[in-house]
């Protein structure tokens, strides 16, 4: 099964200012291609470039996508194994944009398989979860956004600053543990405190992280300012 063409098409999706510790997205850098065989079977495939995380841009990825075109016209598109192989020869890195050609392999092996994806790898049908990561802003902020999600029925989230913790700041940490204690865990805002205060160095130090600690001891959110009333 040859392919025949591939349109790449770039978009962005508008979101609300997402922080996390190396920088803030104000879009979803997405990158969507379709793979066209000449057995009449078509395959998607999607990235969205996280610069901060992986070094690629939405821009990179475009421009890749074209060269990796260029790669596979004329070839097999069932030999997902080959084709990937070339584009690991062709380029270091650039896994996101390399992760839509491959989906979209997967996808054309599949429908000529007259298989669902998930058969196809091997699984089984069952209910996924996701959840949603809330990004860097004000303990109080943070809170509220969490409750906002558990109202509309998100069960698992994840704060960025928690992501973020491996750069093992301790303003970062200090703002995630006020942020668990507002929404009541206060063994999570313990825990994140503790590791705040050790975290401090000269250039990053808290303004009462004693304080903070002692008063997640006593089940009460630390604040420097008085709550807004709701």
């Amino acid at each position: 099964m040859q392919i025949t063409a591939i349109e790449i098409y770039k978009y962005s999706i508008p979101m609300h200012p997402f922080t996390i510790a190396t920088g803030t997205m104000h879009f979803a850098q997405n990158i969507f291609i379709r793979v066209q065989t000449d057995a009449g079977i078509t395959g998607v495939g999607e990235c969205s470039a996280f610069p901060m995380i992986v070094g690629e841009t939405q821009n990179t990825c475009f421009e890749m996508a074209k060269d990796f075109a260029q790669l596979w016209k004329g070839k097999d598109a069932l030999d997902i194994e080959s084709r990937m192989q070339e584009l690991h020869l062709f380029t270091a890195g650039n896994s996101t944009a390399k992760s839509a050609f491959d989906m979209a392999l997967y996808d054309i092996a599949a429908k000529h398989q007259q298989q669902p994806l998930y058969v196809f790898l091997g699984g089984k049908k069952k209910p996924l979860e996701t959840d949603l990561t809330i990004g860097i802003h004000t303990a109080t902020e943070m809170a509220e956004q969490a409750k906002d999600f558990i109202r509309r029925g998100v069960r698992i989230q994840r704060s960025a600053v928690r992501i973020g913790g491996l750069y093992r700041k301790a303003s970062y940490l200090d703002t995630l543990a006020a942020a668990y204690a507002e929404t009541g865990d206060f063994e999570s805002a313990i825990k994140y405190e503790q590791q705040a205060i050790a975290a401090q160095t000269k250039f990053d130090k808290l303004s009462d992280g004693d304080g903070a600690l002692n008063t997640y001891r006593q089940h009460r959110p630390f604040r420097t300012h008085p709550a807004k009333e709701s």
